[in-house]
């Protein structure tokens, strides 16, 4: 649990006065290990072997290409070393490959796609038109993108970079297809048609001309990464019923799409051979090394109290990696790392449960700090029950937005967080993505404004009880107001309360567990007809995953199952008269969502994104209080070449192990 305020700011002040020496308890310093030698598989019981059937839609055959070769690539001579907090499962619990276990950041490290994602920073994809988000290389050498009409597919086809796995294997196009097609044998899912051009090319191929992004580009960036080192796994007694629970499903997937029924052979067959692979995985994933890794770094010792990186020497761009090692330490309280980045202990970290003066503090510590205040890419905000009265009233909820002052509820909070420029569902980072200066003039600013809010009270038909100060209904009956929350966001409910209260409408706190809550609110229905037993709640109303692209964040608010978007239950069918009619007309929400997810970089897409920013603004689902965020503090005194606040890597937040993935960038481009 984070330490409270008034703690933290004792300990600042002893370590001011007192200059505490420590060391980090059980850092270790270790050369690389030797790289691990070939286990030899052992002969593993197989399901009996049915017939595949043949799917309809065949693909190009898969070569199996001819293994290059790979020597060490020369390492200039370095000694610059990170040291950071993390965790990672206990070293007898590790194995390299994901499908076992937790994904966490050790894993992170060890696999890299093929591309990392860059979503706040634009460029075309060769071979198609607009403009996505920046793909940044990893494994990868170029990517091209080819659509047939004729044929009715576009082809994705990626080349990799001459690099290696830590042992000295070369990451082949073979390696790619296999991490790729284990993936989908677990989960039981189709994961597309590949093809193994050669030792270092392999293509994709998509269904239909009109592809989206994040579908055209998943499989390079996916949080697994390429894993499945083909000496290790091409070999395992599980491979081949993995091939032919691929064929199957490749035929399953085929039928479906066309509509025709599925045997009832294929799908028991699929059961079994699913079960049998997952039950038989972890003794398979015991036979791989734990240090192979195709990254910059590998882990070279692992233990319970800390782990150590180890400069990958067959990784394509290890001369210029001046950070030879990672040293990696099990995260301690919040004060002892406060302690440790006043006496520079520490060279990465962060934090979250911080105030801004607070962070101050502790930068008047160490002059060698840069403190970076960094987004999550994650919004709360007041969530209204559109199936009560006055909650699914439109002046009712612009004049609560119009009450609430952001800046107390900013100084109240016990970490770090930022006011959105605008209630649209949009992170800075992205908005001036797709929207201009010029399209500032639709947009509402809703600033602490209670005039405003006794204007908009009017308009919506309330009125005031000039005895008592209290806001009526129409009817003349007052207006009551409870907000529903879990303790997390007990801060936040009071000052909303506070300022409901004392504008006249009288408000109440409840406060209830989480399961409670869950139940209460219905964040995940997908009925209108389902009861949501709230009035207001305050929780995560905006989320912008991997892709930075806004089509996520408006399904969160405004789409039914989709988190927040289930409790607000939003009329999808509102005829919207949304400024930008020229490309999008009155459309309804479920409309729009059809609009802007098929028209990928186009002047369409814009459009509607324009028009989703405008109704979150102008109807208030959700009034954003707040964008979450985080501390990073990073030591320059051994390691140069941090950027700035506004580079685009900061962007980097592929789910979980966001901003440590940015790290790994910072360790290959940029730390010199």
């Amino acid at each position: 649990m984070p330490l409270q305020k008034q703690t933290l700011y004792i300990i600042v002040a002893l370590i001011i006065i007192v200059a505490v020496v420590g060391t980090i308890a059980g850092m270790v310093l270790m050369g690389p290990s030797a790289p691990a030698t070939t286990p030899t598989p052992t002969t593993t019981p197989k399901p009996t072997p049915t017939t595949t059937p043949t799917a309809p839609i065949t693909t190009p055959p898969t070569t199996t290409p001819t293994t290059p070769t790979t020597t060490p690539i020369t390492v200039a001579p370095t000694e610059k070393v990170i040291y950071l907090y993390g965790s990672w499962p206990p070293p007898e619990n590790y194995i390299t490959n994901p499908l076992v276990g937790t994904i966490g950041m050790l894993h992170y490290y060890t696999h890299m796609p093929l591309v990392f994602l860059v979503p706040a920073e634009r460029a075309p994809l060769p071979g198609l038109p607009g403009e996505y988000p920046k793909l940044l290389q990893l494994l990868a050498d170029s990517w091209t993108f080819r659509v047939d009409p004729v044929k009715n597919v576009t082809i994705a086809e990626v080349k990799l970079k001459k690099t290696g796995w830590s042992n000295g294997d070369p990451v082949t196009a073979e390696d790619v297809f296999i991490s790729i097609v284990y993936y989908g044998c677990y989960y039981n899912s189709f994961p597309g048609y590949y093809e193994v051009v050669d030792a270092t090319t392999i293509r994709r191929y998509f269904n239909g001309t009109n592809i989206r992004f994040e579908t055209l580009t998943s499989w390079m960036w996916s949080w697994y990464g390429v894993w499945a080192s083909s000496r290790y796994y091409k070999v395992d007694p599980l491979w081949p019923i993995c091939t032919e629970q691929y064929q199957l499903l490749k035929h399953r997937y085929y039928l479906s799409a066309t509509a025709q029924p599925i045997p009832k052979e294929i799908t028991d067959r699929l059961a079994l051979l699913n079960k049998w692979f997952k039950g038989n995985l972890t003794e398979v994933a015991k036979k791989v090394p734990t240090s192979l890794a195709n990254g910059p770094y590998y882990p070279a010792k692992i233990t319970e109290s800390n782990i150590i990186w180890e400069k990958n020497p067959y990784f394509w761009n290890a001369p210029n990696i001046a950070v030879s090692k990672w040293i990696m330490s099990r995260s301690p309280e919040t004060a002892v790392i406060i302690e440790e980045l006043g006496r520079g202990a520490v060279t990465w970290t962060t934090l979250s449960s911080l105030t801004p003066d607070l962070v101050d503090a502790i930068g008047a510590l160490n002059p060698n700090l840069l403190i970076y205040p960094l987004t999550h890419f994650r919004m709360v905000g007041i969530l209204f029950n559109f199936q009560r009265y006055p909650m699914n009233d439109t002046h009712f909820r612009r004049a609560v937005a119009y009450l609430i002052n952001r800046d107390e509820i900013l100084t109240a909070l016990p970490f770090q967080a930022k006011e959105p420029i605008l209630n649209i569902g949009l992170p800075e980072e992205f908005l001036w993505q797709w929207l201009s200066q010029d399209d500032l003039k639709y947009f509402t600013k809703y600033s602490y404004d209670p005039k405003k809010a006794e204007q908009e009270m009017l308009a919506g038909g309330f009125k005031k009880d000039p005895r008592t100060g209290k806001w009526l209904l129409p009817n003349g009956t007052p207006i009551s107001v409870t907000i529903t929350i879990t303790s997390d966001y007990a801060i936040v409910a009071e000052a909303v309360a506070s300022a409901l209260n004392n504008f006249g409408i009288s408000t109440q706190i409840n406060v209830v567990p989480s399961a409670v809550w869950t139940t209460l609110v219905q964040t995940y229905a997908t009925s209108y007809t389902t009861l949501r037993n709230y009035d207001i709640t305050i929780w995560i109303s905006s989320l912008m995953y991997a892709t930075g692209h806004p089509y996520w964040t408006w399904s969160h608010i405004l789409m039914l199952g989709w988190g927040a978007g289930g409790a607000i239950a939003f009329p999808n069918w509102w005829n919207i008269q949304h400024p930008w009619k020229d490309c999008t007309k009155d459309e309804n929400i479920s409309r729009l969502f059809s609009i802007l997810y098929n028209n990928p970089g186009t002047d369409i897409e814009k459009c509607a994104v324009k028009a989703f920013a405008w109704i979150v603004n102008e109807y208030v689902p959700v009034f954003h209080l707040y964008e979450y965020g985080v501390w990073v503090f990073m030591n320059t005194k051994d390691i140069k070449g941090w950027p700035s606040l506004d580079d685009p890597v900061w962007s980097v937040r592929l789910m979980d192990a966001g901003y440590y993935r940015a790290l790994l960038l910072l360790s290959i481009y940029y730390l010199r």
